[in-house]
């Protein structure tokens, strides 16, 4: 397990630059691990900080945690979603701003709902897909000592 000294903060006028540039890949975080092929560089200091070279993601920090029990994402609208469930994980969503889960229910119909704002929770083994309107603060948990990363099934 790490150890750290200080706590660590993003600053939401950063976060949102940064997600500017990347498309529609959602911002990690902390995640089981450092990539380096997606820019990603150990989050050192305690402040959240980002590079642009020639209008590209060229580094950005995250916090690995090895364990990965849980991950912190940040979505925006252009975070899109396949349909999906997790077999141990939890997705937990929170906003300032609409959020819309799509969602099976026990017959195989799909239903939706959206909330103004707040926090959309969606335990393990619901098959559904969110649509985001603004900044979302994505966290996920495994349950019973198992990992966030590989587990997620897409419905084909």
């Amino acid at each position: 397990m790490n150890t750290y000294a200080h706590p660590f903060w993003a600053e939401l006028r950063d976060l949102e630059a940064c997600i500017g540039a990347m498309g529609a890949r959602p911002l990690k975080l902390v995640c089981e691990s450092v990539w380096g092929e997606h820019a990603e560089v150990e989050w050192a200091g305690p402040e959240f900080r980002f590079a642009l070279r020639d209008g590209k993601m060229a580094e950005k920090t995250l916090l690995p945690n090895a364990e990965d029990g849980f991950q912190i994402s940040v979505g925006t609208p252009a975070s899109k979603q396949d349909e999906h469930r997790h077999e141990h994980t939890w997705d937990i969503y929170a906003a300032v701003t609409p959020i819309t889960v799509h969602y099976r229910v026990d017959d195989g119909a799909w239903e939706s709902h959206t909330i103004a704002a707040g926090v959309l929770i969606v335990p393990p083994g619901v098959w559904h897909r969110v649509e985001l309107t603004g900044i979302t603060f994505v966290f996920q948990a495994a349950v019973a000592g198992q990992r966030v990363f590989g587990d997620k099934t897409i419905s084909v």
